[in-house]
C-alpha cells in the first residue's frame, strides 16, 4: 500500500479537529499517525501535525486547507487503497490507482520549508493573543485555555468575532497600516502592537 498515493501536505480535518474520546498523541512520522488511526474506533481519517501531534478524526469532519503557517501538515484515510499493477506481458505499461484527495480535484502545490510553527515566535496569534477569555465570541461559548490559535495551532471561528477593547488604534499600530496583515484579513484595529500589547507577526513582513 503505497503511502504517497493517499497522503496530502498542506491540509486537515477539522469541525470537529479530533474524535471526542481520542486526544492528540505525539507520533514519530505521519505512517505511524495513520496506524494509530487504523487501530482506533471510529477513526476513519489523521492529521499529522510538524510538531509530532496526532490528530484523528472521524466521518463527520470536513478536509480544510490549513493555515500557510502550518503548510507541513499531512493528513490521509486510515488506510490507503491497494495498488493494482497490470501484468507485466500486457501491451499497456503498468500503471497504480491512485486516490486524488486535493480539494475539487486541484493538485497539491509543494509545500516550501518553514520555520517550525509551532514555536512561539513564529505563531501568528490573533489581535489579542491567543487566550479565549480576550475574545467575547470565545467566552460566550464558554471556550478555556488557548483558542486563537488554540493548542493545535488552529485559529476558531470566534476568533474572527467582535474585538476585546476594541478602541481607535495608536498611530502606526493600525493592521490597516501592514500589507501582510491585510493578506490575513487583519483589517481592522491595531496589530502592531495589539491591544493586548502583542506585536503580530505580520507588522515585521
Amino acid at each position: 500500500k503505497g503511502f504517497g498515493s493517499c497522503s496530502q501536505v498542506g491540509m486537515y480535518y477539522a469541525d470537529p479537529v479530533r474524535l471526542p474520546h481520542l486526544f492528540k498523541s505525539l507520533q514519530p512520522d505521519a505512517q505511524a499517525c495513520q496506524g494509530e488511526c487504523a487501530i482506533s474506533i471510529g477513526c476513519t481519517h489523521f492529521t499529522y501535525w510538524p510538531d509530532g501531534g496526532c490528530l484523528l478524526t472521524g466521518p463527520t469532519s470536513h478536509l480544510k486547507a490549513a493555515p500557510e503557517a502550518y503548510a507541513r501538515s499531512i493528513t490521509g484515510p486510515r488506510e490507503c487503497p491497494e495498488v493494482e499493477e497490470v501484468p507485466s506481458h500486457a501491451a499497456e505499461p503498468s500503471r497504480a490507482k491512485v486516490v486524488d484527495f486535493s480539494v475539487d480535484g486541484a493538485p497539491m502545490q509543494p509545500s516550501v520549508p518553514r520555520a517550525n510553527p509551532w514555536s512561539r515566535e513564529a505563531r501568528v496569534l490573533g489581535q489579542n493573543g491567543s487566550s479565549c477569555s480576550a475574545y467575547p465570541t470565545c467566552a460566550e461559548d464558554r471556550l478555556q485555555g488557548e483558542c486563537c490559535p488554540n493548542d493545535e495551532g488552529v485559529m476558531l471561528s470566534c476568533c474572527k468575532g467582535p474585538l476585546l477593547n476594541a478602541e481607535e488604534a495608536a498611530p502606526g499600530s493600525a493592521c490597516s497600516s501592514f500589507k501582510a496583515c491585510m493578506a490575513m484579513n487583519l483589517r481592522e484595529g491595531a496589530c502592531c502592537p495589539s491591544p493586548a500589547g502583542i506585536r503580530l507577526s505580520c507588522c515585521d513582513l
